[in-house]
């Protein structure tokens, strides 16, 4: 008897806490897809701008080539060393005085690979930096209407080497007055980068191509958050181009 009254008050003690527990089920008002992607941590997606300016060889005279583009970014990582991105977007640009100073929207993009060669972190527990030597190559296609003056079409390709300090600001013990900011990046290195283009008009083409191949990129990227990036580059070849970007990691 007295067995069967422990065994009552034990169910009796489960039963508040069974009522408690909510019962899991399928939400049939959430909206389902042919395809369904579970993880998505190794994308990436962003804006960049670029602010051209590269002098060019046209029939023996050179040219500035100037303009911007605004493009959406896509990347993705192969692996933790390896990501593959792209970008496509719009640009306007124009070649000094030849054309028109208020050139007309033409359609572009590239198609980049970034690749960590080698990196020292000493000890990643007691250190808050890395230091690591990337290659990065892109593939890029430009074009312009120039509202009756001509039509410009240009394809960049670009190698650089860049050596990449990453400092963290999670240790709070070191970095308090940093707290607010999740990392910061701060790289340069040695860039190759030739340009092939076409200026046509009235049925006349006229080639060109960039007066230096030889260069310098350097620039910094600030992430806030773990998943959220904003960055500046500059690269120089004779002039200098600017970039900006804004990046958020899934």
């Amino acid at each position: 008897m007295k067995q069967w009254i422990a065994a009552g008050l034990i169910l009796g003690l489960c039963v508040p806490v069974a009522q408690g527990q909510w019962e899991k089920y399928e939400d049939v008002t959430a909206p389902d897809a042919i395809v369904t992607l579970s993880d998505a941590s190794r994308w990436e997606a962003g804006l960049a701008y670029v602010h051209m300016s590269r002098r060019m060889n046209l029939e023996g005279q050179e040219y500035r080539l100037r303009g911007d583009a605004a493009d959406i970014f896509l990347g993705f990582a192969v692996t933790p060393w390896l990501q593959l991105y792209g970008q496509v977007g719009a640009s306007q640009a124009r070649l000094d005085d030849r054309v028109n100073p208020r050139p007309g929207a033409g359609a572009g993009g590239l198609i980049g690979a970034r690749l960590n060669l080698w990196q020292f972190d000493g000890n990643p527990q007691e250190k808050a930096w890395k230091l690591t030597l990337q290659a990065a190559g892109q593939l890029a296609y430009r074009t312009t209407d120039d509202k009756g003056g001509g039509d410009l079409h240009w394809t960049e390709t670009m190698v650089m080497v860049p050596l990449d300090y990453h400092l963290t600001f999670e240790y709070t013990s070191r970095n308090l007055y940093m707290t607010e900011f999740h990392s910061l990046h701060a790289y340069a290195g040695p860039a190759f980068s030739t340009v092939e283009g076409t200026w046509e008009r009235e049925e006349i083409k006229r080639d060109f191509e960039e007066s230096e191949s030889v260069g310098v990129v350097a620039g910094v990227e600030l992430w806030l958050f773990e998943n959220l990036a904003f960055g500046a580059r500059a690269d120089w070849f004779d002039s200098t181009t600017l970039h900006l970007t804004a990046r958020y990691r899934f």
